[in-house]
Formats: structure tokens, sequence, C-alpha cells
């Protein structure tokens, strides 16, 4: 467990990556959504999917976590499990305390300053509205780790299979992409899917975590296999 320990203090002391950055791109969003609403007719108000910006930029951080640390882990004579243990503590950690700070501004912006005296819906978004505080709690915190695990299994499938590997997984996944979308169109199943998207948008969350369950499988598998 000491090693384990240290990775999870290795992650941590890289604050810029995993603290500073995401909260600036948000705020700096927030900032600037702000400002538009403040300046726009007050019946008109500003509905922004901003909040998002700290969803994907987790993705971001699971990329270049991967690429910062696992050499000199690996340097530092750290088992390839005992890394992969300690990075899942810290997205854990880190992760869990996001969510607690995004549920606090949601609370902010619906209960005490109600869209913040502008109209803006920046964190409190019309559709999350339905759920309680826990169920928020286990919506923000998969989506975040979800992104995290996609980005860091993305960085092991580079590591382990380079550059080819890379053009092969995503050319592959454009290529179905493409078949899919040609036959949702030629029957016409566009509006059903989304229809069907509309009535069951809650779902969608709750399946992240088999999602991200899985992306934590192939990213350790990866992992064992790769050369730093």
């Amino acid at each position: 467990m000491t090693r384990v320990h240290g990775v999870v203090k290795i992650h941590l002391k890289d604050k810029w990556t995993w603290i500073y950055i995401p909260w600036m791109i948000l705020l700096s969003s927030f900032s600037i959504n702000f400002l538009i609403a403040a300046l726009a007719a007050p019946e008109a108000g500003v509905k922004t999917g901003g909040v998002l910006s700290i969803f994907i930029y987790m993705m971001v951080t699971g990329i270049i976590t991967m690429y910062n640390t696992f050499p000199f882990a690996l340097g530092m004579s750290v088992r390839r499990t005992d890394y992969f243990k300690g990075t899942f503590l810290a997205a854990l950690l880190i992760n869990a305390l996001t969510t607690v700070v995004l549920l606090a501004l949601f609370l902010i912006e619906e209960k005490v300053i109600p869209e913040w005296g502008v109209s803006l819906q920046f964190f409190s978004l019309a559709f999350l509205r339905s759920f309680n505080l826990l169920e928020l709690f286990g919506i923000f915190f998969l989506l975040l780790l979800n992104m995290f695990y996609a980005g860091f299994a993305i960085s092991c499938l580079q590591r382990r299979f380079g550059r080819t590997g890379m053009f092969v997984f995503f050319g592959g996944l454009l290529a179905a992409g493409s078949i899919a979308s040609y036959f949702l169109t030629a029957n016409n199943g566009w509006m059903t899917l989304f229809g069907w998207l509309a009535e069951h948008y809650d779902l969608l969350f709750w399946w992240s975590l088999p999602l991200t369950l899985l992306y934590m499988v192939l990213s350790y598998l990866m992992m064992r296999r790769t050369t730093v």
C-alpha cells in the first residue's frame, strides 16, 4: 500500500492538471456567460452548457496523466498494478471533491442566488432539476470518472500500440459511426433515436458506470504490456 499511496501523492502534486486548469476553464466560461446574461434583456436570459467544459477536460486529464506520470512511476520501481491502483484512488478523490463543489454551485444557483440574479442557467440546468441531491452526486461523479477513464484508456492505447494502433482504432470507430449513420438515415431512424433519448436521458447517466468499468479493464490490460 505504501507504493500505492506514493502514486496518489505523485498525482496530487500536479495540482495544475487536476485542479487549477479545469476550474480556470470552467470559471472563465461562467464569467463570460455571466456577462452575456447581465448585458442581455432580463426576459431573455441565458441557458448554457458551459458546465460541460470540466467534464470534457477530465478526459484530457486522463490522457495526459498517463503520459506525465507513468514513466516516472516505473522509474521509481512502482509496479504497474500499484500505479493503476494509485491512479484509481487519485481519480476517485479528485472527482468526488469536484462533484461536491459542482453540487454546491448548483444549490447556490438554484436556491441562494436564483440564476445568479441575471437569468443565467449554468450549473442548474433544467433537465437536472428532476433529480435529488444524491442522484445528482451520482450523475456528476460517474460522468467525471467516465470521462477520466475514457481519456486514460486512449493514452494506454497509444502507449501500447503506438500511432498505428490509434489510427486503426479511430479509423474503425469512424467507419462504424458512418455505417450506423447510414442505416439510421436510410430507415428514418434519427427521430426515433432522439425521441427515445429524450424520454430515457436519465438512463444514459447510469450507463456510464459499466462503460467506466470497461475502460478501466481495457486500460489495465493494455498498461500491463506497455513499454516506458
